[in-house]
Parts: C-alpha cells; sequence; structure tokens
C-alpha cells in the first residue's frame, strides 16, 4: 500500500478537522530520521521541522482557521 497516498490523504483530513476545533491550534509529529515516507507525507500537508534528536525529527504545523 505504500506509495499509493493514503497516509497524505489521512493527515489531510485531520488538518482539515483540527481547523474546525477552536482549542486546536497546532499539531505535532514525530519521525524517524530514516523513515522516509512518513517525512514526505508531513512535508506535502506542511509541516516543518522544528527539532532533532540523533535518530529523530520533531515537526511542527500550524492550524489556520
Amino acid at each position: 500500500l505504500e506509495g499509493q497516498g493514503y497516509m497524505t490523504a489521512i493527515e489531510s483530513a485531520i488538518i482539515r478537522w483540527a481547523s474546525t476545533q477552536n482549542m486546536i491550534k497546532t499539531i505535532t509529529a514525530t519521525t524517524n530520521k530514516t523513515n522516509t515516507g512518513s517525512i514526505r507525507v508531513l512535508e506535502k500537508n506542511h509541516f516543518f521541522v522544528v527539532a532533532e534528536t540523533e535518530s529523530s525529527l520533531h515537526w511542527y504545523h500550524e492550524i489556520r482557521i
């Protein structure tokens, strides 16, 4: 099922839902640096890296209303 866009679509739907919730201002995520599939999904949904460790990337997405 890899490469078919399912996770990108699901993440996009979560972002759309979060934008309807008054209390949600940001979404964060953490990925392993070697997980290129997850990195691509986050980048496609306009997340950006805010921190990193030896093995992980920490991502941020601001909800726009």
